[in-house]
């Protein structure tokens, strides 16, 4: 007898595996490693986890938000129907953390800068020094 299997995928920072059984729409959130899953209406499935999952897993735990730590297989079927990426390698998620964080920098200076010019003073954004208007 051939035992579906499921991929893996993180969301929130928490490893879930969807169960594959046609019109079931159950999720669990298997230890690391764990080869089988039972789903809430007792389908039995096979647990496929990426080789990179620790390296993964770590990349993501860097992320200062866990809303922000979500990683797909290349073609899983949930984020193919959202519109979400999948397949990201090790390397391209520590560059989109990288974009991230430098985005993240350039708004909170933007918005320090909106904040000074109210009070009469002007933020250089180049060098972070604040002069008198």
């Amino acid at each position: 007898m051939d035992v579906p299997r499921s991929a893996v995928y993180i969301n929130w920072g928490r490893n879930v595996v969807g169960c594959p059984h046609e019109g079931c729409f159950d999720a669990r959130e298997p230890h690391p490693g764990q080869g089988s899953e039972v789903c809430a209406s007792g389908h039995m499935f096979a647990v496929d986890w990426p080789d990179e999952m620790p390296q993964i897993t770590a990349v993501l735990a860097e992320r200062p938000e866990d809303r922000n730590r979500n990683w797909f297989p290349a073609g899983h079927p949930l984020a193919v129907a959202t519109g979400q990426p999948h397949g990201q390698s090790v390397e391209e998620l520590r560059e989109e953390a990288r974009q991230a964080a430098q985005q993240q920098t350039t708004d909170r200076m933007t918005q320090a800068a909106e904040l000074l010019a109210g009070l009469g003073l002007e933020l250089d954004l180049a060098t972070g020094r604040v002069q008198g208007v």
